[in-house]
């Protein structure tokens, strides 16, 4: 699994530490400005700042991670940004998700400042066979790809939410794999 890490000056950190700037010129990676009441302002690396978190960051798809990303730098509000119709299908699908906290991610993912998770889940039988297309309006209709087949990583099917996941594999009897 690998993460990439999204902090912004909404980011909530302990003992009243506040991030005032991101320096994104640097080459040993961001370098945050921040200010403290008693201790005043200095320059950090990334890794104190993930130190002095007051809450972990919520955790969101690279999908998800763009479209946030999109929709502020288009001006949308926060609103805009998950009215159902104006949103990509895929995005919507994700934040409306029954059963999932899936929304308050994406709001704190919007306020604070997100992690991208770049886990995905693969529906498999044990053996070399994967889900490729499954439709759940017809349960009866699905493609499966092996593994060894060319352009697998392009044509199989992957779920960011293992749940989703679970959810199908279940229905065939198969079970989740990580990738």
């Amino acid at each position: 699994m690998s993460t990439r890490v999204k902090y912004n000056i909404n980011t909530k950190l302990i003992d009243d530490f506040k991030i005032e700037e991101i320096d994104e010129r640097q080459e040993e990676g961001l370098i945050y400005f921040l200010d403290h009441e008693y201790q005043g302002l200095t320059w950090v690396t990334e890794k104190v700042v993930t130190s002095l978190l007051a809450k972990p960051l919520p955790k969101i798809p690279p999908f998800v991670a763009f479209w946030l990303e999109t929709a502020k730098d288009c001006g949308k509000t926060l609103a805009e940004s998950i009215t159902p119709g104006s949103i990509p299908k895929k995005v919507g699908n994700w934040i409306w998700e029954t059963d999932t906290d899936h929304m308050e991610l994406y709001t704190r993912a919007w306020i604070e400042g997100y992690i991208e998770d770049i886990r995905c889940y693969l529906v498999t039988d044990g053996g070399i066979c994967y889900l490729s297309k499954w439709d759940d309006e017809h349960e009866d209709k699905m493609i499966i790809i092996t593994s060894n087949a060319r352009d697998f990583d392009k044509r199989v099917r992957k779920y960011f939410s293992e749940e989703a996941a679970d959810s199908v594999a279940k229905k065939l009897g198969w079970q989740v794999k990580e990738k």
